[in-house]
């Protein structure tokens, strides 16, 4: 367990949790959503190099942060590396959300400045070395934001199949329960992965219709099996399944 850190609120309701990632890059996002225990995304949890007080410094002026002139979107190739031009991560993100760059992260920052001053946030942090930890000093300045922030940090994982079911899975799950949003997400990615181009929306249908009743989906979630669609790419699908289950969960983020 010393490769898990944990700094929990005394009256953390185990519950009922927000978990926002911190960096240092992706992986922290990617484990959180292999865990189950991912809801929503924020707007580090595919950024690289991120720094504990470059997240401080945008907190505590967020009544001036401007999204169009955010300093990561000087290079994506480095600081975004999943929103580069033809990432396929970041292209078929945007296609399920059917937004572009600027509105995603305009989205994500929003959340990010409701939801950290809410009860039970807990930021989650991946570190290498030492110097990319959260010092004392940086957790009372996320406590003056909020003095109920929890913190987890996590050491040095790979995220290959056999970590993800490994000690940090196993125990962080028996602290946190995982949520409906990332289990059906990891069902339809899974689906994804097996279809081949083109398909017509019937056969689509009948693959992942299931859902519906394992999860207790709106019934209308899904148009009938009578839609006349062809779809021609991955993309093309992605973009009409974004449609399909924002009406029902209008935070879901399927790739982010």
């Amino acid at each position: 367990m010393e490769k898990i850190e944990l700094d929990l609120h005394k009256d953390l309701d185990k519950t009922k949790y927000i978990f926002i990632p911190i960096g240092i890059n992706c992986k922290t996002g990617l484990f959180l959503r292999n865990c189950g225990i991912k809801c929503f995304t924020y707007p580090y949890d595919w950024a690289s190099e991120t720094s504990i007080d470059e997240i401080l410094d945008v907190l505590n002026n967020y009544n001036n942060f401007n999204i169009n002139t955010w300093f990561r979107f000087t290079d994506l190739n480095y600081y975004l590396p999943h929103d580069k031009l033809n990432d396929s991560h970041g292209e078929e993100e945007n296609a399920f959300l059917n937004t572009d760059l600027i509105a995603k992260y305009n989205k994500r920052f929003e959340r990010l400045f409701l939801d950290i001053k809410k009860p039970n946030v807990i930021l989650i942090r991946y570190f290498n070395e030492i110097n990319d930890k959260i010092s004392l000093i940086q957790k009372e300045k996320f406590r003056e934001i909020n003095n109920s922030i929890s913190f987890i940090e996590i050491n040095n994982f790979t995220l290959n199949e056999i970590e993800s079911e490994s000690i940090y899975k196993d125990y962080l799950l028996s602290l946190f329960k995982p949520n409906t949003y990332t289990v059906i997400i990891k069902e339809v990615i899974y689906i994804l992965g097996e279809i081949n181009f083109p398909i017509t929306y019937s056969t689509f249908y009948n693959n992942i219709n299931y859902l519906t009743n394992k999860y207790k989906l709106d019934t209308n979630i899904f148009p009938n099996d009578n839609c006349n669609i062809l779809f021609n790419s991955r993309k093309d699908l992605i973009s009409f399944l974004g449609i399909c289950l924002t009406k029902q969960f209008a935070e879901i983020e399927i790739f982010g």
